[in-house]
């Protein structure tokens, strides 16, 4: 239900903010981002306009650009719900519901009458009230009408919570709160009657009470209570006691975190549960709210909010259809993957989550609202702190496996390329990937996805001996399969690049079905077409390029175990008590073993495969040199298995062998010529 709620916020030169504007504000909602990218500025500007609301006098704030004479924050707010209550035929409607209908809807057109007349059928109960801020530090509202301006500040009341500034242990604030949830009649409140009360009951024949307070009021004097002063004073009498306790101990023998947690709990429990009733609707902003909190109790605060909210709504399993006043709306600006997460599975029909982000050269804070209306019933039982971790990367490598993140992860290569360090690595299945990758979040983030050649392309069994070129797709992240999708986005495009890329697709998805002949010995192509089998390779990854994808020439270990890095990963071996080059020695006088087939031999012991897209199995089991290198001198000198760690030991050999004969400064030519397709890859992590 989205009735009598802020709809939008409008902020146009003000802090950070050039132009932005906040829409789909729902019940629960996320802010999310790097540090200084203009988080803490929406609070400022919200509670700025706030405080000018309620009569504050205040110095504006600091426009973004000092040329323009001024900015403005707009906020607008759905009065469709107030509207049908003071507008009902209720006979037994309050005096303030009476002051509502006088000050907003007053000479708005009725029955009969709307009908025959020139205006809409239903006029718009949107109502947007703009606060100008001018260069000078003066403010005015885009109204003079203050009625309007003291309604909305009651109907829609904002609270805010910074988390770093709580006083733990006065909770004092929260009685504020209270005092402003509720709605009374005073009118017709006699305080004199409530004191002869109170003397009848604790000194009915001294009238001490009445005559203690006659000697206090002579002796001081005070401003007269306020509405909300005698409420607050009225409920307190009611109530047990008003020091607040944490499980019947004082609060200053609670931890920090204990007392933060509670207190975000019980301030967030409080708004919902005495608004249920009312006709008002709270706008909640807590900022950080996970600072001093243990990540599993960040999870118990979302996961408190639940039940409460759950408790409340109108079809709540506890009270069927009692509770129709919208929820509060609710803003968490946090870095807490954990309190993302717990939004995301708790709340997936009402959150919505927004990136903030700066553009490097004008430091201007961008907002997105990121697609999290997930439908995968599969992505959001999964969906873990893992995942949430990536609404606040630098950029999101997304790579298929254990032995990525090994590479990527070796020390010695992050303190050669530093950025690897800020870089979120990835792994996980195509439900996962599919559904937190920035391009379906719609993110700002960059990112990459790395795949072996497989992913787009097999070479599977074909007839009479050979081999089929079989094209293949990574489910919705990119696909050889379907010509008429690509076809469907270049009716939208009409550039010379889209033309060459489109091109590009048609040649590559022309080879489909093509047979090859491949050699069982050499693992090469034996038609003569192995140049044009490399060259489509090559069109693959120029194609999947341009869609943030990074196709591999064959896969991960052909990265480290190539015709390049050969002279390193030989000298690995001997290191490790292989007897590599007394077997390199001997095959001068062999005609199809080389030094490069050997080298292809042992990459695919290692896990990998051959230029020509071959695994081990390929090979012929008549192959007596394979078994050789396999079984004898490869044998238990290595582990060669995909997780055993061979990747980071040969990645920190290389790299000291590179350092030790290499001249100064002189590290990254030697390092690409070594490894010329894992230098690219790093060269396209770009942020």
């Amino acid at each position: 239900m989205n009735e009598m709620t802020i709809k939008s916020i409008e902020i146009r030169n003000i802090l950070s903010f050039d132009s932005v504007f906040i829409n789909d504000i729902n019940e629960i909602n996320c802010i999310v981002g790097k540090n200084n990218v203009g988080k803490s500025n929406i609070l400022k500007v919200i509670r700025f306009f706030y405080d000018r609301l309620d009569g504050k006098k205040l110095i504006g704030l600091e426009l973004n650009n000092s040329y323009t004479p001024y900015g403005c924050i707009k906020i607008s707010y759905d009065l469709s719900r107030i509207k049908k209550i003071v507008t009902s035929k209720n006979s037994n409607k309050s005096s303030y519901f009476k002051h509502i209908y006088n000050v907003f809807f007053k000479g708005e057109l009725t029955g009969d009458a709307r009908v025959f007349s020139d205006e809409p059928s239903e006029p718009s109960c949107i109502f947007s009230l703009e606060l100008i801020i001018n260069k000078d530090g003066m403010s005015k509202w885009s109204i003079d009408n203050k009625d309007k301006l003291k309604v909305i500040s009651y109907l829609y009341p904002f609270f805010d919570i910074e988390t770093r500034h709580i006083n733990l242990y006065d909770w004092n604030k929260l009685w504020i709160i209270v005092s402003q949830l509720k709605s009374f009649n005073m009118s017709s409140f006699n305080k004199d009657k409530l004191v002869e009360f109170i003397n009848e009951e604790i000194s009915p024949t001294s009238d001490g009470y009445k005559k203690y307070l006659s000697e206090i009021q002579n002796v001081i004097d005070t401003f007269k209570y306020s509405y909300k002063e005698k409420i607050l004073g009225l409920i307190k009498v009611g109530l047990n006691g008003h020091r607040f306790s944490i499980d019947g101990n004082i609060l200053e023998k609670q931890s920090d975190g204990t007392n933060s947690f509670r207190y975000i709990s019980t301030f967030l429990t409080l708004i919902i549960s005495l608004t249920r009733r009312e006709f008002i609707t709270p706008f909640i902003f807590i900022d950080e709210p996970e600072i001093g909190l243990h990540p599993k109790i960040t999870e118990e605060l979302i996961y408190n909010i639940f039940e409460v909210v759950i408790k409340y709504q109108k079809n709540s399993l506890y009270n069927i259809g009692k509770y129709n006043t919208p929820l509060p709306k609710i803003m968490f600006s946090t870095h807490s993957p954990n309190i993302v997460k717990s939004i995301m599975k708790l709340f997936p029909n009402n959150n919505s989550i927004f990136h903030f982000s700066k553009n490097g050269e004008d430091e201007i804070t961008k907002i997105r609202k990121l697609k999290t209306d997930y439908r995968d019933e599969r992505f959001l039982n999964a969906f873990s702190d893992n995942e949430a971790r990536l609404l606040f990367s630098d950029f999101i490598f997304f790579v298929e496996g254990a032995t990525e993140i090994e590479l990527f992860g070796n020390r010695k290569l992050q303190r050669y390329f530093p950025k690897l360090r800020k870089i979120d690595f990835y792994s996980g299945d195509n439900v996962l990937i599919e559904n937190i990758s920035p391009s379906y979040t719609k993110a700002v983030t960059p990112y990459l996805f790395l795949f072996d050649m497989d992913k787009a392309m097999d070479v599977v069994n074909g007839n009479n001996k050979f081999n089929k070129i079989e094209l293949k797709g990574n489910g919705n992240i990119f696909t050889f399969k379907n010509i008429n999708k690509e076809i469907e986005n270049k009716k939208y495009s009409y550039s010379k690049e889209h033309n060459e890329i489109f091109c590009l697709f048609k040649k590559i998805v022309s080879y489909n079905g093509w047979s090859i002949k491949i050699s069982r010995k050499t693992l090469s192509i034996i038609d003569g077409s192995h140049s044009e089998f490399l060259e489509l390779k090559k069109d693959i990854h120029n194609y999947l390029i341009e869609k943030n994808v990074y196709i591999l020439d064959d896969t991960i270990e052909g990265v480290l175990i190539c015709r390049q890095s050969s002279e390193i990963f030989f000298k690995w071996l001997e290191s490790k008590g292989v007897p590599i080059n007394d077997l390199i020695n001997k095959l001068d006088n062999r005609n199809y073993l080389t030094k490069d087939l050997l080298l292809i031999y042992i990459r695919l012991i290692f896990g990998g495969k051959s230029e020509v897209l071959q695994k081990s199995n390929n090979i012929s089991k008549s192959n007596k040199i394979y078994k050789y290198v396999n079984d004898n001198l490869i044998g238990n000198r290595v582990s060669s298995k995909k997780t055993s760690g061979w990747v980071n030991e040969f990645l920190t050999y290389a790299i000291g062998h590179i350092e030790n004969n290499c001249k100064e400064n002189h590290f990254y030519t030697h390092f690409s010529r070594y490894f010329p397709q894992l230098s690219d890859i790093i060269k396209n992590l770009r942020f």
